[in-house]
């Protein structure tokens, strides 16, 4: 075939050739051949049999991919272009099969782009056709009266790099995980990975609505809403229900004891929380703890501990707005002790207020206004039944004012003995 000096007919033997050794399955003798200055016509016969066959059952496609691996490291990249097309044709299926197929192909294209040089780790890939057109209107000539012309331009094409495709394949892994938990999500249409995050978040698949969100820069806050929720209710559910999501979330990975699903379920809540929740901070402590609130939940002492170590005065804002008085002030109590040197460590405080410590950031409004909720709430009712609350607390406060006034004047007196 090689020594053909006709062209064309140089052409048709390849394809004859190609045709009758697929006709056969005999992939190993086509794969052997080395096709010289054919190499080219002999993918292109193959990508136009792989492009006319149905994506899902398609041998084509793994042909091209195995034979572009084999010839080295130079045609990885084309390996991957491969593997990603296939991917992306399997999008317009809507079978479980076609998910599978698809993460499949997702995990051979990303593994052979990363072997490649970076500069050279990327692929081209249809337009979406829904992007609407964009109109840009020309500037008219000076002096001229003539009507602006007016250009329509429309992508046809999108380059898609490396960390597109990993985000595309989380997008996959995700769909193939829900809709295996649940036959009425077998659809590959949920192309918007906020969507596709609270399915997943309802379904009761955290961990990989979790995992989504880090992927796609998506606020944690629904999810853990949903999970604070879920938790919640489990004590009302059937066991076997609660268990049934709880294993989704891959539970032999975290250090979780417990053969209860109502315990199982608070541990992977707290695990993730700690796990998610940047350090020093409370946006995800608030969701969970505003939640339980709204829902009149009792709020466990592993969240109330991490929450007083890392911002005790919004915790009690957050009694205090939602009408815990009671916890309010059985935590401003606490507060106050510990900045008066009894029980700081509770707190993440270092030191007691003291002239040669930074000074302390108590939210003195919100406790004088429990003060007076306390008092007005015992006008109101015979039996007072915040007085004892209501008498400790201020006494603490009264304290509190006393201790912070007479160091704030010391301090005042060192500075002024220096100036002088």
């Amino acid at each position: 075939m090689h020594s053909n000096p006709d062209k064309e007919r140089k052409k048709d033997n390849l394809r004859e050739l190609v045709k009758t050794l697929l006709d056969k399955r005999d992939l190993d003798t086509l794969m052997s051949f080395t096709y010289a200055d054919m190499q080219e016509l002999f993918c292109s016969i193959l990508f136009m049999r792989a492009r006319a066959t149905d994506a899902i059952d398609n041998m084509y496609y793994d042909f091209l991919y195995s034979y572009q691996i084999n010839r080295g490291a130079p045609f990885f990249r084309l390996a991957g272009s491969v593997m990603y097309e296939q991917a992306f044709r399997l999008s317009q299926y809507g079978t479980l099969e076609a998910l599978e197929k698809q993460v499949k192909c997702y995990l051979a294209s990303v593994n052979a782009f990363s072997l490649c040089d970076p500069k050279f780790t990327w692929v081209i890939k249809p337009f979406d056709v829904e992007i609407e057109e964009e109109v840009i209107e020309l500037p008219r000539e000076a002096g001229s009266d003539a009507e602006p012309e007016v250009i329509k331009l429309k992508k046809q094409l999108e380059v898609i790099d490396l960390v597109a495709i990993k985000k595309e394949l989380a997008l996959a892994i995700a769909r193939l995980k829900l809709a295996k938990f649940d036959k009425k999500f077998i659809t590959n249409f949920m192309t918007s990975p906020i969507e596709l995050i609270m399915y997943l978040a309802c379904a009761g698949i955290y961990k990989c609505a979790l995992s989504l969100c880090t992927t796609f820069d998506v606020p944690y806050e629904p999810v853990f809403e949903i999970f604070t929720q879920q938790c919640l209710h489990t004590t009302t559910r059937d066991e076997a229900i609660t268990w049934n999501w709880l294993v989704e979330n891959d539970l032999h990975d975290l250090p979780i004891i417990g053969n209860s699903a109502i315990d199982v379920a608070w541990q992977l809540l707290q695990t993730l929380l700690f796990q998610y929740e940047e350090e020093h901070m409370t946006v995800l402590h608030r969701v969970v703890v505003e939640k339980m609130l709204n829902l009149g939940a009792f709020i466990p002492y592993w969240l109330s501990s991490s929450y007083k170590k890392r911002n005790a005065s919004e915790l009690l804002r957050l009694y205090y707005y939602n009408g815990y008085l009671n916890e309010a002030a059985q935590l401003a109590c606490e507060n106050i002790l510990a900045v008066l040197n009894y029980g700081g460590e509770y707190f993440g405080y270092e030191k007691p207020l003291l002239p040669e410590v930074s000074p302390f950031c108590l939210p003195v409004n919100v406790i004088d206004s429990l003060l007076e909720e306390l008092d007005v709430q015992n006008q109101y009712d015979v039996n007072r039944p915040l007085e004892k609350e209501y008498k400790q607390l201020k006494e603490l406060f009264l304290k509190y004012i006393e201790t912070s006034a007479r160091i704030s004047n010391e301090v005042c007196r060192t500075k002024m003995s220096g100036i002088y």
